[in-house]
Formats: C-alpha cells, sequence, structure tokens
C-alpha cells in the first residue's frame, strides 16, 4: 500500500481507529478473487427512488461536502489518484459508492495488465442496507466498466459474506484465493492468472 494511501487513511479515520486497523492488517486473510468478462449485461435497472451515476467523483464530493460521519471509502480519491467511481443515490441522498481502478494504477493485491480493471471499495450506508442497493450497485458497475474493459476483476475476504454471493450472482468466476496479510505479501498477476511468490512481491515493494 502507497504511503498516500496511508496518510490518507489515518487523516480520515483518526489515529485511534487506523491503529485498531493496523492490527489486522497483519494478519493472515483469504482474499477471494474473481473475474468477470465482457457478455451478458447485468444491470437490471433500479429500485423506485435509487439513482447511479457513472464517473461520479465531481458528484461523489458535492455529496459529501460537509459531512463528517462517511467511511473512508467514499474518500478515495484523496487516497490513490486516478480511480473513477459509481454513486448511488436514494431520493438525492448519498447511499453508496464502488470505485474502479485501471491499469496501470498500482493495486495492493492484483497485478492489473494493460486494459484490465479492479472493481473496489465498494460500500453502502447501513440506512440504505437490507434493499438490495450493493447489488444494483455492483450490476450498474459491471456494466459500466464493461463499456471500456474485456475483463474486470474484484476480491473480497473470506468474512466478507455480502460481496462473496453477489459477485457470483452477477457472472463473476472465482480464480484464486490468495492468503496474505492487508498490509503486504504475494499479489495475484492478472497477465498470468497466477499468484505472484513472495520474494517477487517483495522485489517490486523495494523497487
Amino acid at each position: 500500500m502507497k504511503a498516500s494511501a496511508v496518510i490518507g487513511y489515518v487523516r480520515r479515520a483518526g489515529l485511534r481507529k487506523s491503529i485498531a486497523a493496523s492490527r489486522g492488517a497483519i494478519v493472515s486473510i483469504r482474499f477471494h478473487i474473481f473475474v468477470r468478462y465482457r457478455g451478458a449485461k447485468a444491470f437490471t435497472g433500479c429500485p423506485q427512488g435509487v439513482e447511479i451515476f457513472p464517473d461520479a467523483t465531481d458528484l461523489l464530493r458535492a455529496l459529501r461536502s460537509g459531512r463528517q460521519d462517511l467511511p473512508t471509502e467514499f474518500y478515495r480519491d484523496e487516497m490513490i489518484r486516478g480511480g473513477r467511481c459509481s454513486v448511488a443515490t436514494v431520493e438525492g441522498r448519498l447511499a453508496g459508492v464502488a470505485w474502479a481502478y485501471e491499469h496501470p494504477i498500482e493495486r495492493p493485491h492484483l497485478i492489473l495488465g494493460p486494459g484490465e480493471v479492479e472493481l473496489s471499495a465498494s460500500y453502502t450506508l447501513p440506512e440504505f442496507r437490507g434493499r438490495g442497493l450493493y447489488r444494483t450497485l455492483m450490476r450498474f458497475a459491471v456494466d459500466w466498466m464493461h463499456g471500456e474493459h474485456e475483463r474486470i476483476f474484484t476480491m473480497a475476504s473470506h468474512d466478507n459474506l455480502t460481496p462473496l454471493k453477489t459477485f457470483v450472482e452477477i457472472g463473476f468466476e472465482e480464480v484464486a484465493v490468495l492468503r496474505r496479510p492487508s498490509i503486504f505479501g504475494p499479489r495475484f498477476d492478472t497477465r498470468s492468472m497466477r499468484i505472484q511468490t513472495w520474494g517477487q512481491a517483495f522485489s517490486d515493494a523495494v523497487r
């Protein structure tokens, strides 16, 4: 993870929460890696009162202005440059976000090849959960990114059950399980569809 992302997280989450999160970041976790190839459309429309917008970083900045209660997923543009997001609103209120990171942006768990993209850091605010909004947002983001990319990658930890279930429902295929701490370790190389070794990961990290 780049230093700028860490600094951005601390700035947004606060020192106490960042220290607590760092303790869990050194424990080995199973990350399930998924790929989806361009094919059948995933998006089936929005429920009443819901709107979803592509390439919506400017809209996100406007909707979060003046708020102090949002988690760090809504500030990824300040932490990692180059990401693009889709934004979900419910009756005009900010409800969810999903980020897309395209090659050559460096990702902590994946090595993306030319023309590839990772969907990551999606989040639905608690007050809007339980109505299928996360699934709707991810379906929308998939179709948006497939308009530009043949292959989309995504991932979730083994205990993050909602994304794991949703990815399969909307056409993703699991291709690998990556075992490592959150902050450092081997990565999955989308070009070879193989897990990079620890030695390669260390070499990349110290360049």
